[in-house]
Parts: C-alpha cells; sequence; structure tokens
C-alpha cells in the first residue's frame, strides 16, 4: 500500500519540479482579431476627433454671430436714437412754424375789417372820409401801399403755412422712422 500512496506523491512532486509549459503563442486567428480590434479602437478615436473639430468649429461659428448679432443690436440702438433726435429737431421747427404762422394770421386778421370793406366799397370808404382832396389823395397811395404790403403779408402767411405743414409730415415721417428704428432695435436684441 505503500506504494499506492508514494505513487500520488510522487506524481504531484514530479509536476511541481517540472518544467513550466512554454507559453503559448497568439494563433493567427488571435492576431488577426486584436488588428480588427486595433483598427475599430484607432477609426473610433479618429471619428471622436472630428467629431470633437467640428464641434469646436461650430462653437466658434456661433461665438461669431453672437457678435455679430450684437453689433446689430448696437447699429440698430444708434440708428434708433440718431431717427429719435431726428424726430424732436422735425417736431422743434413744426411748433416754430406753427408759431410763425399764428403770429401772422393773428397781425393778418388785424386788418381784415378794413381790407373787406376796401375791398367791397372802395370809392365809397374813400368818399367817406371828411378831409381835403389833398389828404385823401395821400389817404389813396397809403392804401395802395397797404394793400401791397398786405398781399405780401398773405402770401408770407400762406408760405408760413405751408412751411408748418411740411415741418409736420417731416416730423410724422421721422415719428415713422423712430418706431421702424425702435423695432429693428427690438428685433436685433
Amino acid at each position: 500500500m505503500t506504494g499506492r500512496v508514494l505513487a500520488p506523491t510522487v506524481l504531484a512532486l514530479l509536476l511541481a519540479l517540472a518544467p513550466a509549459a512554454p507559453a503559448q503563442h497568439p494563433s493567427r486567428e488571435q492576431m488577426r482579431e486584436a488588428e480588427r480590434a486595433a483598427a475599430a479602437s484607432r477609426a473610433e478615436a479618429a471619428a471622436a476627433a472630428r467629431r470633437a473639430e467640428a464641434a469646436e468649429q461650430e462653437e466658434q461659428r456661433l461665438a461669431e454671430e453672437r457678435v455679430a448679432a450684437a453689433r446689430r443690436a448696437q447699429q440698430a440702438d444708434s440708428l434708433y436714437d440718431l431717427a429719435l433726435e431726428r424726430q424732436r429737431r422735425a417736431e422743434a421747427l413744426a411748433r416754430d412754424a406753427e408759431a410763425e404762422a399764428a403770429r401772422r394770421a393773428r397781425a393778418f386778421s388785424a386788418m381784415l375789417p378794413v381790407l373787406r370793406r376796401l375791398a367791397l366799397f372802395p370809392a365809397e370808404t374813400l368818399l367817406a372820409v371828411p378831409a381835403p382832396p389833398e389828404e385823401a389823395l395821400r389817404g389813396a397811395l397809403v392804401l395802395r401801399s397797404l394793400a401791397r404790403h398786405l398781399r405780401e403779408e398773405a402770401a408770407s402767411l400762406h408760405l408760413a403755412q405751408a412751411a408748418a405743414a411740411a415741418a409736420i409730415a417731416t416730423a410724422e415721417a421721422e415719428a415713422e422712422r423712430a418706431g421702424l428704428a425702435r423695432e429693428a432695435a427690438r428685433e436685433a436684441a
């Protein structure tokens, strides 16, 4: 029996002392699989690099768009400010023109009764004045001069009214432009 007990012990001892089996060389199939895995890894890394580059370019494009949008917003604000200033000036000119037209109308309206009477009854108006003929003639010459002056005043009144109307139209146009500039500024912001 000792032989039977000794045999497994000797066998275990021999196995322990025997040189280790040489490492197995990878088979060709394993080599191909490893090369495919490495190629796939490189392809994935290249794709990731391309995606990163595309993301960086997109980020750069978006940054440039933000800068351009900010520039457009600043320009729109400047145009709005300019339009408001033009509107204020046009409104001031309109107020001045209306005031001048009103002043001329007041000055002209004081002479309307005399002008109406002279227009309707020129001879009677001159004959009704109890004055010597020289003074009546002098009065007629003065009235002629006054009539010329009044025609000029009437023409300047019409011009002042036309200037006031033009200034009002300009102010309204500037108000319209200011509104459009304000909308553009809002859209740009």
